[in-house]
């Protein structure tokens, strides 16, 4: 008669350290997954592509240029006299050279309805950037060294017309060769501008807001692309 109770008091002690075992495992799983994301919250992590993109900007300089350009000197602009007279005088140029790290003799000017867009070197020269088709030119611009040379080059985005319709692009001068070169990629049915962050020089979709009837605008930036880089002598995009 003492078996069967023998056997229930096993069986109960068995049943006993089976669910005391369980809990256990649950208190150890517990305990280490809440360990594990303390390390984790606490672990900073890599700095990535800002997702909130910059507060819209009105086109840099916003004002016209300091001096009468050189018509004579300035590739197109002949046609352009006879095409629009009168229209290409001081007044119709902004000024839109780069703020972010100034240098001395380089300004950089758009004509604010017409799009075409010139730099002027320290000697007095005159290079044309972008697009050359009408109402097409330079939409922002900063001085990098992207390919770490410690020679400034000067990046910029610009519009253009393809046959699909209007693009922008990004295009890339070296200051000390003056060699122009332009991105293996395009945007189709956009803007695009740039932004510098952590010393990372940033490329977003944007577009551009109208703020007169003159052609003045301000760029909104909607969202981050990627990062520029440059890779044995050419622009690639880094997507985010």
């Amino acid at each position: 008669m003492d078996k069967p109770l023998f056997r229930r008091r096993w069986l109960l002690i068995l049943l006993g350290l089976v669910i005391f075992l369980v809990v256990l495992a649950a208190v150890t799983v517990g305990t280490v997954y809440a360990a594990r994301q303390r390390v984790l919250n606490a672990t900073p992590t890599p700095s990535n592509i800002p997702t909130e993109p910059p507060t819209p900007t009105p086109l840099p300089n916003y004002h016209g240029l300091a001096f009468a350009p050189d018509l004579a000197r300035m590739e197109g602009m002949n046609a352009a006299s006879e095409a629009h007279p009168g229209e290409l005088g001081q007044a119709y140029w902004v000024d839109i050279t780069p703020q972010n790290e100034p240098i001395p003799g380089y300004v950089l000017f758009r004509h604010v309805e017409l799009g075409y867009s010139f730099l002027r070197l320290p000697e007095g020269r005159y290079l044309r950037l972008g697009e050359t088709t009408e109402g097409c030119g330079v939409v922002n611009a900063l001085f990098a060294d992207l390919d770490a040379d410690e020679a400034p080059e000067l990046v910029y985005t610009y519009t253009l017309e393809t046959e699909e319709g209007p693009a922008a692009r990004v295009g890339w001068l070296d200051l000390g060769t003056l060699e122009n070169r332009a991105a293996p990629f395009l945007l189709k049915n956009g803007a695009l501008a740039l932004a510098e962050a952590e010393g990372r020089l940033l490329l977003y979709r944007a577009s551009l807001q109208s703020t007169d009837s003159r052609g003045f605008y301000a760029i909104d930036f909607l969202a981050p692309l990627g990062e520029l880089l440059e890779r044995n002598g050419a622009l690639f995009l880094e997507l985010d």
